[in-house]
């Protein structure tokens, strides 16, 4: 979040749109390192307090400081922090050198002010071997969570060739951990393995993943994209300080084409899957991104089916 955006542009365009948008709706700040503007942050989280909508936002932990954590608690903004694994050198050698001692500070300093905190880890083969301890730092930390989320190919991934580990097997290994150490069942909320589980708890013939329907990116600069995997030229829909939440809404061309081309009964290779109401075609911002096809079958395509009857078998398994 630079700069040039406004809180008060933030709070027009909410204005607008709460005829169309959600009472559940939640706000998550990602990109970048957010904490550079601590007062927008905060000023979000008052804002989102008043609405009773729920406020995240993503930081590399860095600048975390008592007066920040203070106010955080006030607003009840969660906070989530990136790590890239349990151990110090793994994580340095992404995030820099001797970063790994600030993060865990920073965590620190929100645990012992109450805030409701996050550790998250995005896993690839590089740290995949981590993720039992990740959940241990987590339990030693005294966090409110810990979250996995599984490595796209896209954007930073693919510019410095991270190799993305098979959602089956995170699924699996999350399993294991929670079978091992029941305490660490608590801190999986909002994780890859609890999202599964909810989806496949529900049968419910979901026409496609919700890209700009469920979803609206706003970024730093005021522009609109469909949701934070479609952040590239072709999916800018408007700018907030320039167009009203309903023109860009329900005139926008990119919303209208995706929310028709994602259809899963569009896509061919989707039309006959007996998982497709829970696949849902998988993340087309990625797949989009690798083969620059809207109707492209999903490059995670088979993964994504053993994933779902995985996690149909451990639901299967709890009664």
């Amino acid at each position: 979040m630079e700069e040039n955006l406004e809180i008060s542009h933030l709070k027009t365009f909410l204005e607008e749109g709460r005829e169309y948008l959600s009472s559940n709706l939640n706000f998550i700040i990602l990109g970048g390192e957010q904490l550079l503007v601590k007062d927008k942050v905060l000023e979000i989280a008052k804002l989102g307090q008043k609405r009773k909508q729920e406020v995240i936002v993503s930081t590399n932990g860095t600048l975390i400081d008592s007066k920040f954590a203070q106010i955080a608690k006030k607003f009840n903004l969660i906070v989530q922090v990136s790590l890239e694994g349990a151990e110090k050198e793994t994580n340095d050698k992404i995030r820099g050198k001797n970063s790994y001692e600030r993060i865990i500070e920073g965590i620190k300093i929100l645990v012992a002010h109450r805030v409701y905190t996050i550790i998250s880890m995005v896993v690839h083969e590089g740290n995949f071997s981590e993720m039992d301890s990740f959940s241990k730092l987590g339990i030693e930390l005294g966090v409110t969570e810990v979250r996995f989320i599984p490595l796209k190919i896209m954007g930073n991934a693919r510019k410095n060739n991270l190799q993305a580990v098979s959602l089956t097997q995170i699924i699996k290994e999350i399993n294991q951990i929670i079978q091992y150490n029941r305490n660490t069942e608590r801190l999986f909320k909002r994780d890859i393995f609890s999202t599964m589980k909810n989806l496949c708890r529900v049968s419910q013939k979901r026409p496609y993943c919700g890209t700009g329907l469920n979803t609206i990116l706003i970024d730093a600069d005021g522009q609109i994209y469909p949701c934070p995997n479609h952040l590239l030229p072709e999916f800018s829909s408007g700018n907030i300080r320039e167009q009203s939440f309903k023109e860009i809404w329900l005139s926008s061309s990119q919303f209208l084409n995706l929310r028709e081309d994602y259809h899963i009964n569009r896509n061919h290779d989707c039309k006959e899957c007996p998982v497709k109401y829970w696949c849902l075609g998988g993340c087309r911002g990625e797949t989009y991104e690798n083969t620059l096809s809207l109707n492209s079958k999903s490059i995670t395509c088979k993964d994504n089916f053993a994933a779902i009857i995985e996690t149909f078998w451990y639901l299967s398994e709890l009664n």
